[in-house]
């Protein structure tokens, strides 16, 4: 009986196979779309200085360490109180009209 040592044969690694945060770069709508904003919004960050882009044979790439920077510096939310004035405004304006 003959002995055959088989190895496993490996599918190449596709960019779908890698976790976004492991990846050094990114396309912009990638970002955009992790993160829940329009394109628009990706070039109005790095306009600002709060996201770095990356140009890369012809592309322009995100750079994802700025991108997770970018999402842990959003603002916590908190409920406003400026709907409980609009709608006290309302009620003041319509009691005097009525008047």
């Amino acid at each position: 009986m003959a002995l055959s040592i088989s190895s496993p044969v490996l599918a190449p690694l596709r960019p779908a196979d890698i976790p976004w945060r492991d990846r050094p770069l990114m396309s912009v709508q990638a970002a955009a779309a992790i993160i829940g904003l329009s394109t628009a919004s990706i070039y109005g960050f790095a306009a600002q200085g709060r996201l770095e882009l990356r140009k890369l044979g012809g592309r322009t790439l995100v750079a994802t360490p700025s991108l997770i920077a970018l999402a842990e510096a959003a603002e916590p939310w908190s409920a406003s109180t400026r709907h409980v004035n609009a709608v006290a405004g309302r009620a003041s304006r319509s009691k005097a009209a009525r008047a």
